[in-house]
């Protein structure tokens, strides 16, 4: 077995010299990748107490190892080199035993020889089925010639705990390992070739010797070796002179072919560029004093190395002047402008170079994409169905300032009415933009809806205004259910294919999950209009989930959410309680015949107006040193010290709802008129 990985823990000099002796040795093409199975304990690159000073480690700690499909990506040699190598958990290990040896100046240090993971035959623990753990080893050349080492230790036992490692890969080989009190045995895997796919699986299983009443298996490290076969750097793409307009960008590009691993690096007039080191390198902006200058890159294998020709750079004067190409809205708080050139960020990012309806309109911000052309501009309050916007006193990439212009009238779609839009599901969020161009979202997610008391407060409406209205889970859901439609239904997909559910039965450790939630802060004086929607797709049964709805009120509607895409189901001119709040609860409905009655909201939409009926003072409400009055209808409200007294217009013509402070000792009436 090489040595190349071996801990500098206090190793005698002679042990020292034994090992960089060997180590350089290693044959040409060699990478060490080291991998430490086990729990807290992780191996680290240092000299602190049981790590390791001189080589990099890779840790499958339990967040990996106990969940099948768990990885490690991009895996790091010894020399921390990147590589294309990951470990994929196929089936999975019980967890992390912290029995093994302490035994230091071992071939590993201790953080990596004190733990292992493990698995069993029968049940152990909380598992009630065998392990036989397995992984892969994926990323690999078919042409690599690659040893396996394993070890393990089990300290404190006297019986046999051998373990088989079969190695499958072109070809298929076991090697056996007792890890019962051992401190520094290991076993080697040799000469192992990856199947055409490039990987390698490992599975563990008790061998024939072990005679454990639960046939432990164990793994603690895993070394693997890995020598490929390098062939000279042979250049089939160099980078081309080019000329480019100063202040453009500019890409040089490499290719070559050999064999991997490559270390590559770009140079400027022979002259290494930090971080240039990838087949493509890119200058941003190139600046005049770039002129004339020569870029080439080194390209390196584990053997041999070549460089490309140098590429000579021109930079030619920018003397066009930037026009305003065209505008363009896809709703009341966005306005995308698109210049004839790529623009300077400085001056197409400031807020104070655009007016909007001339100087009407404020903006919140300025956007300069990845194009640099195309500015998105965000007002900070909604747009009328027309907007006339002028850019000022921007600049190209030259300093070339934009040609003068009377700006763009741009028209801008208006959304639906003024309603909130609540998409309740998981990590699937609604979004303005490409989820829906013209409405904005409110997303109830399972982090907020998983706890009983939990508020989203200030919620917007759909054409971006935000309010003072919040959401209030009352009781909570059970958590988001994936399987709604993803075509066809009548809201975004990020909205139909997610939902939050309750349940009744037991499911997911909890039951009689009956969900409510309230919305508060709602203008008491207007009527509301509530759609609700769900779906999920493929159950047989009938989930119907009764929306019962109160404020002023109370009402209820029944959706089937099974199989459903286009139908929602909907409550019109519901009222909120004096204190502006509606409440919804979710209980399963008459025909709904699953074993765990689940019910199911996905979107929620509400839409307040202004009731058309007669004018009608609502029930005052007193709180904290105040009076608030709300009202149907559109008249004036006056005050007076007596019924019989002199009625005075309070100034200002209120719109409902008003407050106003309580005077101790003063009485006050109000009354409305037309």
């Amino acid at each position: 077995m090489s040595m190349h990985s071996i801990s500098f823990h206090t190793l005698p000099a002679a042990l020292l010299g034994l090992m960089l002796a060997i180590s350089a040795a290693m044959p040409v093409g060699a990478q060490t990748l080291l991998f430490d199975f086990g729990g807290t304990n992780t191996t680290a690159h240092g000299a602190t107490l049981d790590d390791d000073p001189v080589n990099y480690w890779n840790n499958i700690n339990n967040t990996i190892a106990m969940v099948p499909g768990g990885q490690l990506t991009g895996a790091v040699t010894t020399t921390n080199a990147a590589t294309a190598v990951n470990l994929v958990i196929v089936e999975r290990f019980n967890s992390a035993n912290e029995v093994g040896t302490k035994v230091k100046d071992n071939i590993y240090p201790v953080h990596a020889t004190q733990d292992t993971q493990y698995g069993h035959t029968g049940p152990w623990g909380t598992v009630t089925t065998s392990l036989f753990p397995s992984f892969k080893l994926t990323g690999l050349s078919p042409s690599d010639s690659i040893d396996l080492n394993f070890y393990a230790s089990r300290d404190l036992v006297t019986d046999n705990r051998e373990t088989d490692y079969t190695v499958m890969g072109a070809a298929t080989t076991v090697v056996s390992l007792n890890p019962a009190g051992n401190i520094n045995a290991t076993v080697t895997a040799e000469n192992v070739q990856p199947t055409a796919a490039g990987e390698i699986t490992i599975t563990l299983g008790p061998g024939v010797n072990n005679n454990n009443g639960n046939r432990f298996t164990y793994l603690g490290v895993l070394r693997v070796d890995i020598t490929s076969v390098q062939v000279p750097i042979v250049f089939t793409d160099e980078p081309d002179d080019t000329t480019v307009i100063l202040g453009r960008p500019v890409t040089f590009t490499a290719a070559v072919n050999s064999s991997p691993p490559y270390t590559v690096q770009w140079m400027k007039d022979n002259v290494d560029i930090e971080g240039a080191t990838s087949f493509s390198y890119t200058i941003p902006a190139v600046t005049q004093d770039l002129d004339n200058t020569k870029y080439s890159v080194k390209v390196s294998n584990l053997q041999f190395n070549g460089t490309s020709r140098q590429a000579t750079l021109r930079v030619n004067p920018d003397n066009v002047i930037p026009t305003l190409v065209s505008g363009s809205s896809t709703g009341p708080r966005q306005v995308r402008l698109v210049f004839s050139e790529e623009m300077d960020e400085a001056t197409a990012e400031d807020i104070n170079n655009y007016i909007v309806d001339q100087g009407a309109v404020f903006l919140n911000s300025a956007e300069l994409l990845a194009d640099r052309k195309t500015v998105v501009l965000t007002p900070s309050t909604s747009l009328a169905a027309s907007a006339l916007v002028q850019p000022v006193n921007l600049n190209d990439l030259a300093g070339n300032a934009l040609a003068s212009t009377l700006g763009l009238t741009i028209t801008v779609p208006q959304p639906d009415g003024l309603s909130f839009l609540f998409d309740f599901g998981g990590a699937d969020i609604t979004e303005q933009g490409n989820d829906d161009p013209l409405n904005a979202w409110n997303n109830v997610t399972g982090g907020i809806a998983s706890g009983d008391g939990n508020v989203m407060p200030d919620l917007y409406r759909n054409n971006s205004d935000p309010t003072t209205v919040s959401l209030t889970i009352v009781s909570r859901f059970n958590g988001a259910n994936n399987a709604g439609t993803q075509s066809g239904g009548p809201y975004p997909l990020d909205a139909t294919r997610d939902s939050l559910f309750g349940n009744t039965a037991l499911f997911q450790g909890l039951e009689n999950v009956t969900p409510v939630i309230r919305l508060g802060g709602l203008n008491a004086a207007e009527m509301h209009d509530l759609v609700f929607y769900a779906s999920r797709l493929d159950p047989t049964e009938n989930r119907t989930t009764r929306y019962t709805v109160t404020g002023a009120t109370e009402d209820f509607v029944e959706l089937n959410a099974a199989n459903n895409i286009t139908q929602t189901v909907a409550i019109i001119g519901m009222r909120p309680d004096v204190n502006g709040d509606i409440t919804i609860a979710l209980t399963p409905g008459g025909a709904n015949n699953t074993d765990n009655k689940f019910t199911y909201l996905g979107v929620l939409k509400v839409t307040p107006y202004a009731s058309t009926g007669p004018l009608e003072m609502l029930t005052p409400v007193v709180s904290e040193g105040k009076i608030r009055l709300n009202w149907i209808g559109t008249g004036k409200l006056e005050w007076s010290t007596s019924l019989t007294g002199i009625w005075t217009p309070i100034t200002s013509a209120p719109v409902p709802p008003y407050s106003e402070d309580i005077v101790s000792g003063q009485r006050k009436f109000f009354r409305l008129r037309p």
